[in-house]
Order: C-alpha cells, then sequence, then structure tokens
C-alpha cells in the first residue's frame, strides 16, 4: 500500500514539474450555466460533461472541478491557488480521466492548503483520508528518502534533460 502511495505522489510531483500552463478558459458563472441547462432541458450534469473550455466550478466547500465529474471523485491536496498552472493541470487532468474511464472518475482539487499543508496532505494520503496530494519532492523525501536523487543539486544541465530522464522509465522502480 505504502508503495502505490508514494509512487502516485511521485507521479503526481513529476507530472506538476514537467505541466505547462495553457492558455485561459472562459468565464462561465454557476447562474448562466443554470440557466441554458433549464432552457435546454439537460441535467447539469450532462451539461458540464458536453461544455468544452467551459471555467472550472468551485464549489462550497472550496474544491475546484473540471468540466466534468465523475461517479468516483478523488480528492487532490494543493497548497497553491486555484489559478496556479499545476492547479489548472490537474483540472485538465480530471477531464482526460473522465473521458479515459466513461465518466467513472474525476479529480476535485482543493487549493489554498484547505486540507492542510504539504505535510499533512501527504499523511492524508497516507492514511487514505484523501487520494492525491501535490507536495515538494523534500516531504516526500521525509518519508522515503529514494527521492531524494530526484531533488539532487546541479543534476540536471537543462528542463528538457531533466523531462528525458523522467519519460525514460529510470525512475519508475520509485
Amino acid at each position: 500500500m505504502k508503495r502505490k502511495v508514494f509512487a502516485t505522489a511521485l507521479t503526481m510531483s513529476m507530472v506538476m514539474g514537467l505541466a505547462a500552463c495553457g492558455g485561459g478558459s472562459s468565464a462561465q458563472t454557476t447562474a448562466a450555466a443554470e440557466n441554458k441547462t433549464e432552457a435546454a432541458g439537460t441535467t447539469a450534469a450532462e451539461s458540464a460533461a458536453e461544455t468544452k473550455g467551459a471555467a472550472a466550478e468551485t464549489k462550497a466547500d472550496g474544491a475546484v472541478t473540471g468540466t466534468k465529474q465523475g461517479e468516483t471523485v478523488l480528492k487532490c491536496a494543493f497548497n497553491q491557488s486555484a489559478e496556479n498552472p499545476e492547479a489548472e493541470t490537474v483540472r485538465r487532468m480530471s477531464d482526460e480521466l473522465y473521458d479515459a474511464t466513461n465518466g467513472r472518475y474525476s479529480i476535485e482539487v482543493y487549493p489554498n492548503e484547505l486540507l492542510g499543508n504539504q505535510a499533512d496532505s501527504l499523511q492524508s494520503v497516507e492514511v487514505g483520508a484523501i487520494d492525491m496530494a501535490l507536495v515538494a519532492n523534500s516531504i516526500v523525501e521525509g518519508v522515503n528518502p529514494d527521492f531524494a536523487i530526484i531533488g539532487t543539486p546541479y543534476i540536471y544541465d537543462s528542463v528538457e534533460q531533466q523531462e528525458k530522464l523522467f519519460k525514460s522509465g529510470v525512475l519508475d522502480e520509485l
């Protein structure tokens, strides 16, 4: 179980490290979406699943979702704002996960340390309280020192070299 948790944490940190922010999305308020949905005679879930490029929705508990919500929603803790490029990437990843699993899964991002700081978030993943957390490599190193190799200073000559290493499979055993 611990290997799975560490693998998930490492994968998320690598994905976030390599992710780039796309352009902004169009703003769409919840009220406007509901009015449009009622006029079309579809449910809110159907409308959200069909909407491409719509703005992310912020829920009452502070979670930010992509445009599609799966049957099972995975919770992802994050210490930065909902506008951060990494949060945007997780929302896009959520929509891709929704599509790849035929609507079975999606991800909610809980930004601004809503579920605790990075160390608390990783501990919540370890005990199964939440599904994912975006944490600094140094936090993961505290749990498994083998991850220190990823953050070794001056080990990479360029971002391209780091990306090539992460995609090569050399670190898969971690």
